[in-house]
């Protein structure tokens, strides 16, 4: 392999040592006897390789840190504070962004992945902190009314300045994620000693598995580098069936980066303990165990060969969703699930009805960055899934010609939205799009102005059918009144 191939890979080296790094010392961490030592070394561990990557850069993250410390000890009220976390957090990532436009360092590489998982960790500290907050206001004033996700908020204790610096610069995720709320870390550094290595291995082991066919495909597609093949007026040259080839190598080179670095990831998030419980808490993505508050389930020890465990809290993937699901919204919620779990609490469920889904698409989008490629991308999501939701309500029971035509449409239109994710450029992105006639746009915006004119033809055949049977029932009355009235008369 040539200097070309190493300097593409240049930077996905530099992860894959930080990766390394923070595996040694989670395994070094584990060596001693109880989760002491981690309390007190996990943020500054965190710090400290910010620093020595970054640089001057990780003021960026410092700030923001030492502004939420000072919010949650200053503003008491939930909304206020969790107001002022997520805007003012957004805003200030706005301004970062755009600090080499007045000749400040660009935010980049490993700084900008350190202040977007930063971003995540400071405002869903703000949001767990309001709620705690607000379960013991009302606990205070009436009690719980037997709802038990506000007894267990109830009994969560708020951390302190250390407790919350230790979370939000942990090392374990800071650079490529998973995120975990401050509930899941604390319970496992709150655990007496480190999980057993015998408990922890299989589950490690399914996840460097993966790279047995993620990491060799990677390194294809690194010395492929089929990004340059769709990148500038180069592609005038490629017919479109050649672009389609290109877009689904792109997508390739995407997943099996992502799922490479995310195996890896998560595999250190285990080591460290973040993210385990038995499985018989029927724990989900990001929240955790649904019935932690069981006499059961608090009883059960992580250690016993007989509990089950798994790392369901953490998993940022589920691969065979994402390669085979029958639809956009399917694949999209098996892509970087803490993610989803952290937008679905925090943007979605909070804003208005009529137009949550494009603002949160515009959220993740921002989160990301501000190359147009993102926006592009994130904002032709909304337009798949709202055509996909109403081929799905017309047709419940969908053929198997429908099924397999909808699942192809399906992968060339993630290759195509990878492709604006990754070119970032704006002008390449349309250049790319439009070389390909818009066509994901095209079929979508039919799909929906067809099933829009189907749904109004059967609104107003129904609402005929409801105006005869009105008029039949009227009939009836009418006629029913008149025998009635005759034979009061005939009685009188």
């Amino acid at each position: 392999m040539d200097s070309t191939f190493f300097s593409r890979a240049k930077n996905d080296m530099v992860y894959a040592l930080l990766l390394i790094a923070s595996a040694l010392i989670a395994a070094a961490l584990r060596l001693s006897s109880s989760n002491v030592l981690r309390r007190r070394v996990d943020g500054l561990i965190g710090l400290s390789i910010a620093v020595l990557v970054g640089g001057w850069m990780a003021l960026c993250s410092l700030i923001t840190v030492l502004a939420h410390l000072a919010l949650i000890s200053t503003i008491r009220c939930p909304n206020h504070l969790t107001n002022l976390s997520f805007f003012g957090t957004f805003t200030f990532l706005a301004l970062l962004r755009c600090q080499h436009f007045v000749g400040l360092p660009r935010l980049e590489f490993v700084s900008n992945a350190i202040q977007l998982m930063m971003t995540l960790r400071v405002i869903g500290l703000a949001y767990e902190i309001a709620e705690i907050r607000r379960a013991k206001k009302e606990h205070d004033e009436g009690g719980t009314n037997g709802d038990e996700n506000q007894t267990t908020t109830t009994h969560r204790h708020e951390p302190n300045a250390i407790e919350a610096f230790s979370y939000l610069y942990s090392f374990t995720g800071l650079f490529t994620g998973p995120y975990y709320t401050y509930k899941t870390y604390s319970d496992a550094i709150g655990r007496q000693k480190p999980i057993a290595w015998t408990k922890l291995a299989p589950l490690i082991g399914q996840k460097l598995y993966t790279l047995c066919w993620t990491f060799p495909t990677l390194v294809l597609m690194t010395w492929l580098d089929p990004l340059n093949a769709i990148r500038g007026h180069q592609i005038d040259e490629y017919s479109m069936l050649s672009l389609f080839f290109w877009c689904a190598m792109a997508f390739v080179f995407m997943r099996m980066r992502v799922y490479s670095a995310w195996m890896v990831a998560e595999s250190i998030c285990l080591m460290a303990g973040i993210g385990i419980y038995p499985a018989a808490g029927h724990n989900e993505v990001g929240s955790g165990p649904r019935n932690e508050q069981s006499p059961h389930f608090q009883s059960l020890d992580y250690d016993d060969p007989a509990v089950a465990l798994d790392a369901e809290t953490i998993r940022n993937l589920d691969i065979p969703c994402v390669e085979h699901s029958d639809g956009f919204r399917s694949g999209m919620r098996a892509w970087n699930r803490t993610v989803q779990f952290w937008l679905a609490n925090f943007v979605y469920r909070r804003t208005n009805r009529a137009y949550r889904m494009p603002y949160t698409m515009f959220v993740s989008a921002f989160w990301h960055g501000i190359h147009p490629g993102y926006f592009l991308s994130f904002l032709t999501i909304p337009l798949c899934t709202s055509a996909e939701d109403r081929l799905f309500k017309a047709f419940h029971e969908r053929p198997a010609f429908l099924r397999h035509l909808w699942s192809f449409m399906r992968m060339r239109g993630f290759e195509m939205m990878a492709c604006g994710f990754l070119l970032l450029d704006g002008w390449d992105t349309i250049r790319l799009w439009s070389k390909m006639y818009f066509w994901l746009h095209l079929v979508m915006l039919e799909n929906i102005k067809h099933h829009s004119t189907c749904g109004a033809s059967n609104f107003w055949l129904a609402n005929e059918a409801g105006k005869s049977k009105r008029g039949e029932k009227d009939e009836m009355t009418t006629a029913y009144l008149k025998t009635s009235i005759g034979c009061r008369t005939i009685r009188h």
